[in-house]
């Protein structure tokens, strides 16, 4: 049996030593770097021959490898595909394992190394700005990704894939993923429609009705207990960093957010990076806000709650088929209600401000980050077999593999059909006894979103229950997107490259808004006080250095557009 190394808490003295490479230091780094690229012309032509043939024959090539993954994940030993991918490519490799938690810390240690193993696995382990930084430590792959690989055949079905690789001097250093099935967006509104149904109302389709569905909600016994008091209108949390969920609702007015960096408040209006904490119409939303809060039509315990009671709330009188709250902002109706209550919800479209409007609504997109992730493979410039390395490189990217790596082992996890098509098992048909979902399940028999692959639009796939209600649910908000142009009318922040500097001075800047902007939130919704405050916060969000960071984002933007 291989010798596998897993690694949960590593001290610094023992990263170093146990993640070398293939035994260069930093000098033969260079060394080699300089040959290399002596021949390049060479090697480029040398690299079209399929990677795979070169290792048919002979004793598996010895590599070593990092991979970073979530802490519930079982051991990449115990993966059956990750066994098959090493064969395939007739490699052998050593495995240091990472939880996702502790990489920094170990990115930094092996940075100051400056030797890595031979090959990297894990989503975001490294930015192209660190492929900038620490010239010479990281493999270009580009001269590998020939007409057969199936990198290529990615490239080519998704050339925007290719695009967010290629650095300013032509060269890959990591290897992005295709995952296909995400939704456009990571966070949907939910209503209860049990409740709407009781009292007869519609789904709202304004700022005015959504009030006066709430109202409802608190006085007339939505839930049908018979108690006109234990109903809780809207809820919500800011306790994730980064995710404002009620800011969602600027898509009145048009604006489109990322919404994984809502708090931060970017967006880009022609082509024109912004930030919406000192709009007009951010002051509309929290001026709305805080009348529902007036009115008592949102949960008391908002700004106060953890997510772990706020998600126990949602869930308080599931044995009684009772819902205890109206409208909340989630990923599936099940994620936040379970199965026995998530049936009493629908997705419900963005508003409009008022009635009458003509200005197209809006809401956040996230297409690209959930489904698209950079680097998420890269290779040691010192790699002393680099043929070999590539060859398995490239078998994460067989689709059938990527789907393995996505929601596990075939045969157990994923079974193929006789017409060549895939279906995902449910966890109980793949043998989980501990009762988890299916969005849970994955995380302990693969690399699920942590790992790479490329799962081709052309795979025909039979998807587990949770991405088919999530799919479901996307169906009101689909004519907003198919209307959007993604390219221009999202910031894609995860696509922008930025230099060390501006790297550490927009992170202390976005710290800076997110204290004030959270903090400002919940005091504008609960005191009030808005018109007569509201210059003095303009004045104070001003002093985060925002205008600064846009300064940043509109220069990594234009970058990215292809416009400076």
């Amino acid at each position: 049996m291989k010798k596998k190394i897993t690694a949960l808490l590593l001290g610094a003295a023992l990263t170093v030593t146990s993640l070398v490479g293939c035994g260069n230091d930093a000098s033969q780094n260079e060394a080699e770097t300089t040959e290399t690229q002596t021949t390049e012309d060479d090697a480029s032509q040398e690299n079209q021959t399929d990677s795979n043939e070169l290792q048919a024959d002979g004793e598996p090539v010895q590599l070593t490898g990092l991979v970073v993954k979530n802490a519930i994940t079982k051991s990449v030993e115990e993966m059956q595909w990750m066994q098959d991918a090493e064969a395939k490519a007739n490699v052998d490799i050593t495995w240091q394992e990472v939880p996702r938690a502790d990489w920094e810390t170990i990115k930094g240690t092996l940075i100051s190394s400056g030797d890595i193993p031979d090959i990297i696995v894990g989503a975001k382990n490294f930015d192209n700005a660190d492929f900038v930084t620490y010239d010479g430590l990281f493999e270009d792959m580009s001269s590998y990704i020939n007409a057969d690989s199936n990198i290529k055949k990615m490239f080519e079905e998704h050339p925007e894939l290719e695009q967010i690789s290629t650095m300013s001097d032509g060269g890959i250093y990591g290897i992005p993923k295709y995952q296909r099935f995400w939704p456009s967006t990571y966070l949907r509104m939910y209503i209860n429609k049990d409740w709407l149904d009781r009292l007869g109302l519609e789904v709202p389709t304004t700022w005015d009705e959504f009030k006066d569905v709430l109202i409802a909600f608190r006085d007339e016994d939505a839930n049908g207990d018979g108690n006109t008091s234990d109903e809780i209108p809207m809820d919500f949390t800011l306790t994730e960093a980064g995710v404002v969920p009620p800011a969602l609702l600027l898509g009145s007015f048009g604006i489109s957010l990322d919404v994984y960096d809502s708090g931060y408040g970017y967006y880009v209006d022609d082509g024109v990076v912004k930030n919406f904490y000192i709009s007009e119409e951010y002051k509309k939303l929290v001026t709305f806000f805080n009348d529902l809060w007036n009115n008592g039509l949102i949960n008391a315990e908002t700004f106060t709650n953890d997510v772990s009671t706020y998600n126990a709330l949602l869930r308080a009188r599931e044995g009684e088929n009772m819902a205890n709250v109206g409208v909340v902002w989630g990923w599936s109706a099940s994620d936040r209600f379970g199965a026995a209550l998530c049936d009493q919800y629908v997705s419900m479209a963005p508003l409009k401000y008022e009635a009458g409007q003509e200005e197209e609504v809006s809401w956040g997109y996230e297409s690209d980050v959930l489904n698209i992730k950079q680097n998420c493979v890269i290779m040691s410039a010192a790699c002393e077999n680099k043929d070999a390395a590539f060859a398995f490189i490239d078998e994460l990217y067989n689709p059938e593999t990527s789907l393995q790596i996505l929601w596990g082992d075939l045969g157990s996890c994923i079974v193929k059909q006789d017409d060549g098509s895939y279906r995902v098992q449910t966890p109980e048909e793949a043998g989980d006894t501990e009762g988890l979902d299916a969005g849970n399940w994955k995380w302990t028999t693969t690399l699920a979103d942590e790992g790479p692959g490329f799962i081709s639009d052309s795979l025909s796939v039979e998807l587990p229950v949770d991405i088919e209600e999530v799919t479901k649910d996307m169906e009101v908000y689909q004519p907003i997107y198919d209307r959007m142009n993604p390219q221009t009318d999202i910031l894609h922040k995860n696509f922008l490259v930025f230099t060390d500097e501006d790297k550490s001075e927009l992170s202390l800047i976005e710290s800076n808004i997110i204290n004030l902007s959270v903090t400002q939130f919940t005091s504008f919704v609960t005191d009030g006080n808005i018109e007569e405050n509201w210059t003095s916060y303009c004045q104070n969000f001003e002093n985060t250095g925002s205008a600064r960071a846009l300064e940043i984002l509109q220069s990594a933007y234009d970058a990215y557009q292809g416009t400076n």
